[in-house]
């Protein structure tokens, strides 16, 4: 299906860097229209309400809330916005969930400019982009009979992000762990807000100590 000019997207990311990021990427394709970014739910509500918007690229992890509730917005009713989960890597529990929330797709934050350009360039013409990991996951969900796709608990936390606890539990800080684990400073950054939201805390010791007491890590 070709793309029909006059896209209008909003943005809900509270990374400011990622954000404009994804602001340059997309004032420069052609069917964008109007451009839209925020760093919050609230804000968010504040322009879903008063307008129409053709596709919505969603964080999980924002600071007033769960990026999921936006999209439930956004996809019930008559509304018909297309919504883009960003996520770090392919975290099954989150893009799962995203996709039983109402998401048609998702984009991984360490993307290349082009990549992410031709994923909503996907999305825009009718087709979800879709890793064949995460469709193995959906097809098991739903062999296993499971009436809700994702079966998932957000505050289950992945290998990854269990591996950064623990170093943030020994005293490391962001940009030690990013050079630990041999990753960016943005992606560890990510990864450590999404356990934030994941666990319902706001600080590194709520969330050491939260993962100790759910015998997420041993220190």
């Amino acid at each position: 299906m070709p793309i029909q000019a006059g896209i209008s997207v909003l943005i809900i990311e509270d990374d400011y860097q990622f954000q404009r990021y994804l602001c340059d990427i997309i004032r420069g394709a052609s069917w964008c229209q109007s451009l839209f970014a925020v760093s919050d739910l609230k804000s968010a509500y504040r322009l879903i309400d008063t307008m129409k918007f053709s596709m919505c690229i969603v964080d999980i992890g924002l600071p007033d809330g769960n990026g999921l509730d936006a999209i439930k917005s956004l996809t019930c009713g008559s509304n018909e916005t297309l919504c883009v989960v960003s996520t770090v890597f392919e975290d099954k529990e989150t893009v799962l969930a995203a996709i039983k929330s109402g998401a048609c797709s998702y984009l991984l934050k360490d993307a290349l400019g082009n990549d992410i350009l031709n994923i909503l360039n996907d999305v825009l013409s009718g087709r979800s982009h879709i890793s064949s990991r995460i469709a193995h996951y959906l097809i098991q969900a739903l062999q296993q009979g499971d009436p809700d796709p994702s079966g998932t608990d957000l505050r289950i936390i992945t290998k990854r992000e269990k591996e950064i606890l623990e170093f943030i539990a020994r005293g490391y800080n962001c940009p030690e762990v990013a050079e630990l684990l041999k990753l960016s400073y943005h992606t560890v950054a990510s990864h450590i807000k999404n356990i934030y939201c994941k666990m319902q805390v706001s600080s590194r010791c709520e969330a050491v100590f939260e993962a100790q007491k759910q015998g997420i890590i041993r220190v």
